[in-house]
């Protein structure tokens, strides 16, 4: 009889890339890469989005600058939410976003997209400021740092759902993780103030 032909080899295959590593926290705020900062809520089950529960929900403020090219997010390449937070009471933490150069799956490299405070809301009201369920979308709203050397910010507010029904509390964090299996286009790191 013929003798069956050998098989060829199956291959290896090929690994995913590793994931470029996320931007470092700086001084005494602790990194928490793969996720954006949020609020504290206790009552979180699986299957639920954090973020978008209402409860978790938690008020950004994401800097902002006027361009020729008209509004776009400021500091593209050194973001001073660090700075910008350790001067600010209401400011508990601030979330990095790396952006995919390509979106073609598997390529490209992650830089600086943009960046945001999270807010304290009864902080921020107790100092004086509008209500953060009063602000409507993409409405923009100017901050005097105390100390900066660029002592006015220009900020959008973000208060997603009821981003005020409960308290900040010591903060929380909303899951944003890398699926190496998918196209991921974004990435976040949440600082939070320690």
């Amino acid at each position: 009889p013929t003798p069956e032909p050998t098989p060829e080899p199956t291959p290896e295959p090929t690994p995913l890339p590793t994931p470029e590593p996320l931007p470092a926290c700086g001084g005494t705020y602790k990194a928490n890469p793969d996720a954006m900062c949020a609020k504290e809520f206790n009552g979180w089950q699986p299957g639920q989005t954090r973020y978008w529960a209402d409860h978790s929900a938690a008020f950004h403020l994401k800097y902002w600058n006027v361009t020729t090219k008209g509004w776009r997010y400021s500091w593209q390449e050194d973001c001073p939410a660090k700075e910008d937070c350790d001067k600010l009471k209401f400011c508990k933490g601030y979330s990095i976003v790396t952006r995919k150069t390509s979106p073609t799956h598997h390529s490209g490299h992650y830089k600086f997209a943009y960046c945001e405070l999270v807010v304290d809301h009864e902080i921020w009201r107790e100092e004086g400021h509008r209500d953060p369920a009063g602000y409507e979308r993409f409405s923009t709203l100017t901050i005097n740092i105390p100390g900066s050397e660029k002592t006015r910010r220009d900020f959008t507010p973000v208060c997603p759902g009821k981003c005020t029904a409960t308290p900040y509390g010591t903060g929380g964090l909303e899951d944003k993780p890398f699926n190496k299996a998918r196209k991921p286009h974004n990435r976040w790191t949440c600082c939070h103030k320690g």
